[in-house]
């Protein structure tokens, strides 16, 4: 059967897609994904457990295997740091200045080692500049509330809603807001 040489080398390309390289995220108040914007220097990207401020979007998701001896703490600790530097490397490429490393506990305890592969994902945050004309051109949340308001009045004085379905909402639309 000639579908058999396909099988075959397709868990190898799945198996070195998912070993490195980045993987596109959308960020869904942006508009897209900043792409490759401006590279940054990997060493003044900041590594984090921590989530950066709101005002960050999303760059893109990384992840680093590599071989490694599990079994001795010096081996482990080598292929943390080569990990991490490579996550950095990835995030700076893709313009981030923040590099969250994904798992749970301290800094130092993340990253997976088995089977003499050490593995470590991270997610990558640009902040986006502040300047007068991005200022400008966001809408406050004050305006965006009082659009979405309006909005329901106006479904209301068309007969669209009835009365009690326009309380509904604007109490929803309130409780979002605060």
């Amino acid at each position: 059967m000639k579908i058999q040489p396909l099988l075959f080398g397709a868990p190898i390309v799945l198996a070195l897609s998912a070993c490195g390289g980045s993987v596109p995220t959308l960020d869904f108040m942006g508009g897209g994904r900043v792409v490759n914007a401006e590279s940054v220097d990997p060493s003044s990207v900041v590594v984090s457990t921590d989530l950066p401020e709101l005002t960050a979007q999303q760059t893109g998701l990384y992840n680093s295997a590599r071989a490694a001896n599990c079994r001795t703490v010096p081996g482990r600790q080598a292929a943390f740091d080569a990990a991490l530097n490579e996550l950095r490397e990835k995030a700076a490429q893709d313009g981030a200045d923040h590099l969250r490393i994904n798992g749970i506990g301290p800094l130092e305890e993340r990253g997976d080692c088995s089977m003499q592969v050490f593995r470590m994902n991270g997610t990558g945050y640009a902040h986006l500049p502040d300047t007068p004309e991005a200022a400008a051109s966001a809408p406050s949340i004050e305006d965006s509330l009082t659009t979405r308001l309006e909005e329901i009045d106006a479904l209301l004085d068309r007969g669209l809603i009835n009365r009690e379905e326009h309380d509904d909402l604007r109490q929803r639309i309130l409780d979002q807001a605060y």
